[in-house]
């Protein structure tokens, strides 16, 4: 009988743990898990960047000019609404992701000067 209760306890622990898991993984988007990942994606395409800068003489106009010479692909940023914001400014280029589609702060951008990911807040 104690055994019976203890495997309930344990399937009733289980299904709750994977439950946990589950909503984290669907809804927090913006965890610092998620955001580090994003950030260890986005140093991927900086680096095909500035590969492709040095053969061409410029920035590509959008990212999927990048694949496949110098990417197979282009890995979406795990943290906020899963996509990468790509302009060309002359001789630089802003690379970001943000948290949410609708809304302004927060956001991460790579900074090309410093050479780091930089978070605004607001």
């Amino acid at each position: 009988m104690k055994l019976k209760s203890i495997i309930k306890i344990f399937i009733l622990f289980a299904a709750f743990a994977y439950l946990i898991i589950w909503y984290d993984a669907a809804y927090n988007r913006w965890s610092d898990k998620k955001i580090k990942n994003s950030i260890l994606s986005g140093y991927n395409i900086v680096k095909a960047l500035n590969k492709y800068y040095i053969k061409e003489k410029r920035y590509p106009e959008n990212l999927e000019f990048l694949i496949p010479e110098y990417l197979s692909k282009i890995e979406k940023p795990s943290a906020g609404e899963g996509k990468w914001r790509y302009s060309r400014e002359g001789e630089k280029y802003k690379l970001s992701f943000q948290k949410e589609t609708n809304k302004s702060f927060p956001y991460f951008y790579y900074d090309i000067i410093y050479e780091e990911w930089i978070e605004v807040k607001k």
